[in-house]
């Protein structure tokens, strides 16, 4: 599941960088669909500063997150589709799926 802003959202460059990961790393597509249950674009919560101040700069700026023990994958807000930003979203797709998927198998998940 996608989850984006409807008005400022941009559900299509997220469909995208899912079709690219599919298409150029498809044992990345398959943690990604074992692991991952949804997809949020949205700042990462562990960027604020009343969170975690010494980790609000890293994250505020990171292409996403995820927060560990949820099957959850933040990307930041984009405002362009362009290929450079499909590809930086895909590449974090991979990242944090695997990040999901090394918490799951640790705790004997699925």
């Amino acid at each position: 599941r996608i989850e984006v802003d409807l008005l400022k959202g941009d559900r299509a460059s997220i469909r995208r960088a899912i079709t690219l990961v599919k298409r150029e790393d498809p044992l990345g597509y398959r943690v990604l669909c074992r692991f991952v249950d949804r997809v949020v674009e949205e700042r990462c919560n562990a960027a604020d500063s009343r969170i975690d101040p010494s980790l609000a700069q890293q994250g505020w700026e990171a292409p996403g997150c995820y927060l560990k023990g949820s099957r959850v994958v933040y990307l930041r807000p984009e405002v362009t589709a362009s290929e450079a930003v499909i590809r930086k979203r895909a590449d974090a797709l991979v990242k944090y799926a695997a990040y999901s998927r090394d918490f799951w198998l640790q705790r004997g998940g699925r």
